[in-house]
């Protein structure tokens, strides 16, 4: 067994709700995919190379994560539960995969552009061609997103727009402020 650090990221529960996947990092300084269940915790997707990012297929057969084997990100998906070969979702450099509309799709950003890819996991796992959803290739969306379920709408993160300089407030004796804010009650 692989030692462990002990910081560890939680990722996503699988569907029935009994297995949670989890990042590591190792002591090598690369990342690894975890998997507590029953009790204990095991690796799951383990290499020299940084694996981040898991998700379960709705259905729970499939793992969605990315890996950046030989240097370059890129999305993969592999059978759950065992090991099964992963097949590549993006040719070009990419991460944080989401599935989507019921798990017929897969969202993942590359480039700061938002892509998704139909994916078909019965009877056996079939991927189609990635399209991006968006145009916009700008610093804005190098943080990600998180699409709902249906996949047609982001949660995302921009920059604040400022105006004038930045205000910085110090508060002294803010035990004071606060209980003339919101005074104790006396008993």
């Amino acid at each position: 067994m692989r030692r462990r650090s002990g910081y560890a990221t939680p990722e996503d529960w699988s569907p029935d709700g009994r297995s949670l996947l989890f990042s590591e990092y190792t002591s090598r300084g690369d990342s690894d995919v975890w998997i507590y269940s029953g009790g204990k915790a095991t690796p799951l997707i383990a290499s020299p190379f940084n694996e981040e990012s898991p998700r379960f297929s709705p259905d729970g057969r499939f793992i969605a994560f990315d890996a950046d084997d030989g240097g370059v990100g890129h999305v993969y998906v592999q059978p759950f539960p065992g090991k099964g070969p992963r097949t590549a979702i993006s040719a070009e450099e990419s991460y944080s995969p989401e599935w989507i509309n019921r798990g017929r799709q897969i969202f993942y950003m590359s480039g700061g552009q938002m892509n998704v890819v139909d994916v078909q996991t019965q009877p056996v796992l079939r991927i189609g061609q990635a399209r991006a959803l968006n145009n916009r290739r700008s610093a804005e969306w190098r943080g990600g997103g998180k699409p709902s379920m249906d996949g047609r709408r982001f949660l995302t993160l921009s920059p604040r727009a400022l105006e004038g300089p930045l205000e910085l407030r110090i508060i002294l004796n803010w035990f004071d402020e606060l209980e003339r804010l919101a005074p104790h009650p006396h008993r």
